[in-house]
């Protein structure tokens, strides 16, 4: 369920109406149709039931749970509304049914006087978490002003509740000095303890001074935040899911990854635990960002390819969004370029549909580097440009400044020196200002790209052994062999070729096993002119016999299934429908030339320890 959304207890009771839950399920479309209200036994096998099909099909749950309330007997107590309420806006949340939802939510906001400020204030911090993920996300900042300035000031906890949702607003808008000046009236409102919403909090303070480039400050916060959440049992995180995703977004911005992977490795543990797969692909986005920057391309694809999946499940635009970006991105990197075009074309339509500049933004730098990978250097540009103004910037200075990394690129394409050079300048000046280390490479190496077109060699050797130095220390061996291919190129246009031959082979080595193929390419082709000949490289095989012809998913539900899973199990555990894993089992079966689980196993078996596989993404 959302952030802080619990079981009331005549839910609690319905659930422990039978030991068995198939007949709950199977009887409650026809109760659903045919009950009259006042029947009790209905309502409660309707609330067990929705209960039930929560955490594989939250909409049906929370369809269920609406009609309970429609045969709820005339004149049942007002608490009893409020439990089934918010039961079923939690179950259209998680369902990505957001309009739903807040018809629940706004609801149960009429049956509260307005003399229960406490509860209501309370209502209101749930409609702004709704409305912030919906198309409506810019309603609530009114709402949250006037809630906020009649609570009573005994009643800290839910005053941090409505500034944390009010810093959660800001955040959205693009106004950081708010979201900082909000937080900071958090973290001096005397409520103590390290309680869910204050070390969100703490996080949203992080990400606030993050953007303001204010970088030791945004440090500090989250190593705080992330010292509380390592106290908070993983019960109580289960309610406030959330908070995984915003921690390890905030450690993924301020290039602590090992830190970032970590929190997404908890959040995914609980979320399996607790049957929220509604949160996965949030997790495994942000997962896939993280192997990126470690110079891991495989598995970032295999991340991303996973929440993709996740992601159409829940058939939810932000997520899919969300996914399709880390996919395009990857996609890019691995040079499939292709791949990274129609992801990115989807991400943006997606992105459309949210009507969020911020979203469309994201997913239309994904675009413009695809469309650069295959060619169309003025489309990328057209893309770009409008982002290169304030406050859009911010946006070019994601994922160690991929988005500039992708304008300069452009400009260069397009002859253009002169906005090449201004670019990296910008790029330059918001790098420096946040010391992050894969940021300040990034646009060092872009400087000397910008410096060897324009015959500046001995300068564009400096810049790009700058950024090797850099990335080096950042952990990230495959852009750091991007920039040492860069050096070797200045240093042949410097006039020294057997230094050149040297930094390219070194670049070509790393780049070939981590399967950065347009990359490579681009080592390979400087190195030709050096007259250097390359041995050819094959990519992996997609096809063939035995388990190297499967995809890296469909490996891993073939050692699930070879270990005894059913597909249900195979689906719970992977945060896909049953259906989805069919359509894999029967890819599987006709790849590997088998008919049955048996047959399958054996060849599991002989290839490979099954324990391999069953890893996670």
């Amino acid at each position: 369920l959302p952030s802080g959304w619990r079981l009331g207890a005549h839910a609690r009771a319905a659930a422990a109406l039978a030991a068995d839950q198939a007949p709950a399920v199977a009887y409650a479309h026809h109760v659903e149709r045919s009950a009259r209200a006042g029947d009790e036994d209905a309502v409660a096998l309707l609330v067990h039931a929705a209960r039930t099909a929560a955490p594989r099909a939250p909409l049906t749950a929370g369809r269920w749970l609406r009609a309970a309330l429609r045969l709820l007997r005339r004149g049942a107590d007002r608490e009893r509304h409020l439990e089934l309420l918010s039961e079923s806006a939690a179950a259209f949340a998680a369902a990505g049914a957001y309009e739903d939802a807040l018809e629940a939510v706004e609801d149960a906001l009429v049956l509260v006087p307005r003399r229960e400020v406490g509860q209501r204030a309370n209502l209101i911090v749930r409609i702004a978490d709704v409305k912030q993920h919906s198309v409506r996300r810019f309603e609530s900042q009114a709402m949250l002003k006037e809630a906020l300035s009649s609570i009573p000031p005994p009643d800290a906890a839910t005053a941090v509740a409505l500034q944390v949702a009010l810093a959660h607003d800001h955040f959205w808008r693009g106004e950081f000095s708010q979201m900082r000046q909000v937080t900071g009236a958090v973290s001096s409102g005397g409520t103590g303890g390290a309680a869910p919403v204050i070390i969100l909090s703490g996080v949203l303070a992080s990400l606030a001074d993050l953007y303001l480039a204010r970088i030791d400050a945004a440090r500090a916060e989250l190593v705080e935040a992330e010292k509380e959440l390592a106290a908070l049992p993983d019960d109580v995180l289960g309610h406030n899911l959330m908070l995984s995703t915003q921690i390890a977004l905030a450690a993924c911005r301020l290039e602590r990854f090992e830190a970032a992977r970590g929190h997404v490795r908890r959040g995914l543990r609980v979320a399996r635990e607790t049957g929220q797969s509604f949160i996965v692909p949030t997790l495994l986005r942000v997962e896939s960002n993280v192997l990126l920057m470690t110079g891991r391309l495989a598995e970032a694809l295999r991340a991303a390819e996973a929440g993709a999946e996740a992601a159409s499940a829940a058939g939810h635009d932000r997520l899919v969004m969300w996914a399709l970006e880390a996919v395009s991105t990857a996609a890019y990197w691995t040079g499939d370029v292709d791949r990274a075009l129609s992801s990115a074309r989807e991400a943006v339509a997606c992105a459309q549909r949210t009507a969020e500049p911020f979203f469309v933004g994201m997913s239309q730098i994904q675009l413009a580097a695809a469309r650069l990978a295959g060619g169309d250097a003025a489309g990328a540009h057209a893309q770009l440009a409008p982002l290169d103004t304030e406050p859009s910037r911010v946006l070019l200075d994601l994922v160690g400044a991929h988005g500039w990394t992708v304008l300069t690129e452009a400009h260069l394409a397009l002859g253009d020196l002169d906005a090449a050079q201004d670019a990296t300048v910008r790029a330059g000046r918001r790098a420096e200002a946040t010391a992050l280390l894969q940021q300040v490479a990034a646009v060092r190496c872009e400087r000397a790209r910008v410096m060897l077109a324009r015959g500046e060699a001995q300068g564009a050797v400096m810049a790009a052994r700058d950024a090797v130095a850099q990335f080096d220390r950042a952990g990230n061996l495959v852009f750091s062999a991007r920039a040492r291919a860069t050096a070797g190129a200045a240093l042949a246009a410097a006039g020294e070729p057997e230094t050149a031959k040297g930094e390219l082979l070194a670049a070509e080595s790393v780049l070939s096993a981590a399967g950065a193929a347009r990359e490579r390419d681009a080592a390979v082709r400087t190195l030709r002119r050096l007259g250097h000949r390359v041995r050819r490289r094959f990519p992996a095989p997609t096809g063939g016999t035995g388990l190297e012809g499967l995809s890296a998913r469909e490996r891993e539900v073939a050692g699930r299934v070879a270990s005894g899973d059913t597909n249900r199990e195979v689906a719970a555990a992977l945060f896909l429908s049953e259906k989805t894993i069919g359509s894999h089992l029967a890819r599987i079966y006709d790849k590997l030339g088998v008919h049955s689980r048996a047959a399958l196993a054996a060849i599991v078996a002989r290839e490979t320890d099954p324990r391999d596989i069953r890893t996670p993404v």
